[in-house]
C-alpha cells in the first residue's frame, strides 16, 4: 500500500467542557493539480457534512468562502474554536491510499463530524497559494457528494473524466446555476456579485426562516459551480 496524503486532527475529548480543533502532521500534495492532498480534505468533508445539522452545514459553506477569500476567521465556527496548541488534545488521523488497482479513503470518524469537517477547510486554507483555490472547490463539490467514497467520489471532485491537470466544470452544470441565481446568458456577473446573490437567496430560502428546504438544497448544489 502507498500513502497518497494524510492529515492529523487533533481536538477535545468528546467530554470536554471546551469545543477545540487544531492541526497535527498533515501529508497534502498538490501536484500534478489539484493533487492527493485536496483529494483526501475532500473526502473528509465528504464524509461528515452527511451528519451535520443545518445550520452548521450552512456555517460551513460560510467558511470555506472567508477561508478562501483569505478573511480573518471569528472564533467559534461550527462551535469549536480553531488553534495552533495542540498540547491536551486528542488525536485522528485520516489517509488516502492506494494499491496497485484502487483508492482506499481510511477516515477516522471518532470525533464529531464537525471537527472532522473544520480541520478539512482550515487545512484547504493552510495549502500554498498555488493550489489552494483548487482545494476549496474539490472541497465545495464534495459537499454534495452522498454516496460511498471510492473511485466514483475522485472523479467527481476532480471534474469530467477525473483525471489530473486543469479543473473541469461541466459549462450545463454552471449555466444551471447561473440561471438559479436568476441570471441569463447575456448576463456577466462579477465573483462578487454571483456571492453577494447567492447568499440573498440563501438568506430567503433557509427553513428556519420560512423558506423551502427544496429551494436551500438546490441553491446548496449551484453553490459548487459558481
Amino acid at each position: 500500500m502507498m500513502l497518497l496524503a494524510e492529515v492529523e486532527v487533533r481536538h477535545s475529548r468528546a467530554i470536554a467542557p471546551t469545543r477545540r480543533v487544531a492541526l497535527g502532521l498533515t501529508v497534502l500534495p498538490i501536484d500534478p493539480a489539484p493533487g492527493w492532498g485536496p483529494v483526501l480534505l475532500a473526502g473528509m468533508v465528504a464524509a461528515m457534512a452527511p451528519a451535520l445539522e443545518n445550520d452548521l452545514k450552512t456555517d460551513l459553506y460560510d467558511l470555506v468562502d472567508a477561508l478562501e477569500a483569505g478573511a480573518s476567521i471569528a472564533q467559534p465556527r461550527l462551535r469549536h474554536r480553531f488553534q495552533k496548541d495542540v498540547i491536551g488534545l486528542e488525536r485522528s488521523v485520516h489517509s488516502l491510499v492506494s494499491d496497485d488497482s484502487q483508492l482506499y479513503f481510511d477516515i477516522d470518524d471518532h470525533a464529531l463530524p464537525e471537527v472532522n469537517a473544520l480541520a478539512a477547510v482550515y487545512a484547504c486554507a493552510a495549502i500554498p497559494l498555488e493550489g489552494r483555490h483548487l482545494a476549496f472547490r474539490c472541497v465545495r463539490k464534495a459537499l454534495l457528494w452522498e454516496a460511498p467514497l471510492g473511485l466514483d467520489f475522485v472523479a467527481f471532485v476532480l471534474g469530467e473524466g477525473g483525471g489530473f491537470g486543469r479543473w473541469f466544470v461541466l459549462p450545463t452544470d454552471e449555466q444551471w446555476a447561473m440561471r438559479l441565481l436568476g441570471y441569463g446568458p447575456a448576463d456577466h456577473p462579477s465573483v462578487v456579485q454571483i456571492k453577494e446573490r447567492f447568499r440573498e437567496r440563501v438568506w430567503a430560502a433557509h427553513p428556519d426562516r420560512g423558506g423551502d428546504a427544496e429551494a436551500m438544497m438546490e441553491l446548496n448544489k449551484a453553490a459548487a459551480f459558481c
